[in-house]
């Protein structure tokens, strides 16, 4: 039996600090100046007057090139100097770029104009359709079968058309639910469209899925934007796709209605019935222009909501599933996430699968908690689940599951000036190495032994936090143990006779021997 890549899926929704301080190229916070001009101070220079920023993301890095704006009157200026006052560079506005020859953290952006500031930018040149390199360089070492954009929460309050726009004229979203955007001050700007949703799908080595929006939304929205993505030059929306430089369809196969229905308070779609007639809406819609699209129902939070959705909907391919240890275990030690995969994960997800019958169902939001930027315990949680997964996919009729998420919240730790591999993603990235082996079953719940490319990977837990475990494998390996917020890895060949408590090994034997 074959382990399938989307196993091994990411959830990536630009929410807290995973756009700005996070994947987002982009330096300043508020950089449209939509929630007035708070994180600035005012600056007066040569007769004009504007704004300027120092934080913690406004890090110089030697022989690094930046791209700055600065969009307002006709007359703009911009200028960089160290936190304590000392020009580094002045240049005529509204675009220029800027050389570093030094490392300097909390440097200052500034610029003036002759009239009122609209929008000011600063990035590494380098950026990747809006992103961070060595960031999305970190994404691709999980080895990502899957990433879902825009994510959940953030796909209610999305508008892709409004990203075709140029970035400066994107209207973002302001909101006071303070979980969301907690790192920009309750603002995002939209840096992401469509286009660089799929290039950074492309650059991961990853298949694209897609959230559509069906808050304050229409169905021929949601067509519009399955046309944009797979139309051709004979399509209007496929048409402007090749016009902006995108010859090749995008080639969106899974597509998710909606995100977390049964939650919508103040929405009538907090109603299985009400939601269950949009969602078939929607879906007949989009399939109205591709009809082999594969979408998935917004099921998943409240099993008697999903009951009642599952008889009514008639526009159903898949059935998704959430899943955040937190709410059933809010006190959460090393002991518990060692145990609960098995405890706690494995029995929710059967227990779905006895509500949504024959129905496949992907497990698009998965970790042990939401905001958090991982810690060693953590990490064999996410051990534990993708052994879970592997084990138990056939048998639940799962076709991918997709951790939530991938940047600053458990995987990947972005600093201003570099970027680290966190403890799920060193466990991860290494549980990706199974992906289209196949698979051996060997009777123990803690071990996937798979065979590809003329090796034989093996991944074994010890969830007991005080015994060791007898393993029976030989050749490189590697041990992962917890140490509070990180883990330590030892790397090692030979023959391994048994496993230190608490801890995952990853060991890679050729096919020959």
């Amino acid at each position: 039996m074959k382990v399938s890549r989307k196993l091994f899926g990411y959830n990536l929704e630009c929410t807290r600090r995973v756009g700005y301080s996070g994947i987002y190229a982009e330096m300043l916070e508020n950089n449209k100046f939509k929630t007035g001009t708070i994180g600035f101070y005012p600056v007066e220079w040569n007769g004009m007057t504007g704004w300027g920023q120092c934080t913690e993301h406004i890090h110089l890095r030697s022989g690094h090139t930046y791209q700055l704006a600065a969009l307002g009157g006709t007359q703009t200026r911009i200028r960089i100097r160290t936190e304590y006052g000392a020009v580094l560079f002045e240049g005529e506005g509204p675009r220029a770029q800027f050389y570093s020859q030094f490392s300097i953290a909390h440097a200052r952006f500034e610029a003036v104009s002759d009239g009122e500031l609209r929008y000011v930018s600063m990035q590494l040149a380098d950026s990747y359709h809006g992103c961070r390199r060595d960031v999305l360089d970190a994404l691709k070492a999980l080895h990502p079968g899957s990433i879902r954009v825009p994510g959940g929460c953030y796909a209610s309050r999305y508008s892709w058309k409004d990203g075709l726009k140029p970035v400066e004229d994107r209207e973002g979203i302001h909101t006071e639910k303070k979980n969301l955007f907690s790192a920009s001050n309750d603002y995002d700007g939209c840096e992401l469209n469509m286009d660089d949703y799929a290039a950074i799908a492309r650059y991961a080595g990853a298949e694209l899925e897609y959230t559509v929006r069906l808050m304050n939304n229409e169905p021929q929205d949601a067509a519009d934007l399955v046309e944009y993505c797979w139309g051709g030059s004979d399509t209007e929306w496929g048409a402007l796709r090749i016009a902006r430089g995108y010859e090749q369809p995008y080639a969106i196969h899974t597509w998710y209605i909606g995100n977390e229905l049964a939650f919508q308070k103040n929405s009538p779609l907090k109603h299985a019935q009400a939601a269950c007639e949009v969602s078939d809406r929607f879906v007949k819609a989009m399939r109205a222009v591709k009809p082999d699209i594969k979408t998935v129902v917004s099921t998943g939070i409240v099993p008697e909501w999903d009951q009642e959705f599952i008889k009514m909907a008639k526009e159903i391919n898949y059935c998704s599933q959430h899943d955040y240890l937190i709410d059933a275990y809010p006190l959460q030690t090393l002991e518990t996430l060692l145990k609960a995969p098995l405890c706690a994960t494995l029995p929710k997800l059967e227990r779905a699968r006895e509500t949504l019958g024959e129905k496949p169902m992907l497990f698009d939001e998965w970790n042990s908690r939401w905001g958090s930027t991982g810690s060693g315990a953590g990490a064999m949680y996410a051990a534990g689940v993708s052994t879970m997964l592997i084990r138990n996919a056939h048998r639940l009729n799962l076709l991918g599951a997709s951790y939530f998420c991938p940047i600053n919240e458990g995987c990947i730790r972005v600093y201003p000036d570099h970027v680290l591999m966190a403890p799920d993603g060193e466990v991860l990235s290494r549980m990706a190495l199974h992906a289209d082996g196949e698979w051996e079953d060997t009777g123990d719940e803690a071990v996937v032994v798979t065979r590809h490319d003329g090796y034989q990977y093996a991944s074994v837990l010890n969830t007991s936090v005080d015994q060791a475990k007898k393993v029976p494998f030989a050749g490189e390996y590697e041990i992962i143990t917890p140490d509070t917020d990180r883990v330590i890895i030892e790397k090692c060949e030979g023959e391994l006779k048994e496993l230190p408590p608490a801890s995952v090994a990853f060991i890679r034997t050729s096919n020959n021997v």
